[in-house]
Formats: structure tokens, sequence, C-alpha cells
């Protein structure tokens, strides 16, 4: 039965390209399909851009400083030590500053390799209860009878606590 259905198909149902121009839904879905690859391939060139101009302004801070150093040098030449000084202190401040944009660069390019770790602040109450739940429970397992700080009583729990005390002191008598 198959084959005869095989037989009398004369290709017109079977217009794979034609149909996608044809049909309005699946034009529309071409076209949205289009704007999101555009958008994509925007996104991916405007991060390589970025990348590039970061390590450009990375090259310049470094000659800025071998300019500074030399500057320096030849400032303590010339027995200015006080500019020279001062000049150190901006390069400290450049090599700080260098310090931190390479860190910054490295933790953006870092990927996480384990499983994900719960923050403490992060945004998700449940995980933390959770958490936190964890470590009170090791804790106590933990911890040894006499070395468990006692509870803090106040008001109306101190009042009673001493009450308590002392009927138990009156009936040990």
């Amino acid at each position: 039965m198959t084959s005869l259905i095989l037989a009398v198909n004369d290709g017109e149902s079977t217009r794979p390209a034609r149909d996608l121009i044809e049909n309005p839904a699946a034009a529309a879905y071409l076209v949205v399909l289009a704007v999101l690859v555009g958008f994509l391939s925007f996104l991916a060139i405007s991060d390589r851009q970025a990348k590039q101009r970061a390590k450009e302004r990375a090259q310049r801070m470094e000659e800025d400083m071998q300019s500074v150093m030399a500057t320096t040098q030849s400032l303590r030449e010339q027995g200015k030590v006080e500019e020279a000084n001062v000049l150190e202190g901006e390069l400290k401040s450049m090599r700080r500053e260098t310090k931190k944009f390479v860190a910054s660069e490295a933790a953006k390019d870092a990927k996480p390799s384990g499983p994900a770790v719960l923050d403490r602040n992060s945004g998700n109450r449940y995980g933390r209860r959770a958490q936190e739940a964890e470590q009170l429970l090791a804790d106590s397992r933990l911890a040894d009878e006499t070395t468990r700080p006692k509870k803090q009583l106040t008001g109306a729990a101190r009042a009673r606590a001493i009450a308590r005390a002392k009927r138990k002191a009156d009936k040990a008598k």
C-alpha cells in the first residue's frame, strides 16, 4: 500500500524551498531566524572588538610604565629626587591598576570548572536556608556537649530559669 502512495506522489507536495517562501508562517519564521543570527553575530563581533581594545589598552599602559621608569631614572640622574619619588608613586598606582585589570579580565574569562556552589549572598533563599541547615547540622554533630555555648536568656525566660534553679536547689536540701 505504501509503495502505491509513493508512486502516486508526483512531486507537487514535496517542494521544501518553495513551501518556505509561499507559506507566510514559514517566511516569518525565516525572518525571525535571520534577525536572531544577525544579532548574535553582532554580539560576537562586539565582544571580540572589546577584547581587542582591552589588549591594546594593556599594551599602552605597559608602554606608559616603561616611559615613566625611564623618566624617573633621568630625574634621579639630574638630582631631582622629589620629582622622581612622585613619579614612582604614580608608577606604583599604574601597576596596581594593571594588576586589577588583568585580574578582572582573568575572572571574566575563567569558566567554572566544577558544580555550582551556592553563594551566601545569592538571591536563592531556599538554597541559603538549605546550606545554613546543613552547616548547623554539621556543627551540632561536631560540637561536644561541654564546648557548646550556653543559650543566652533574656527577660521572662531568664526569670523562669532562675526560679526553676531555686526550686531545684530547695528540693535538693
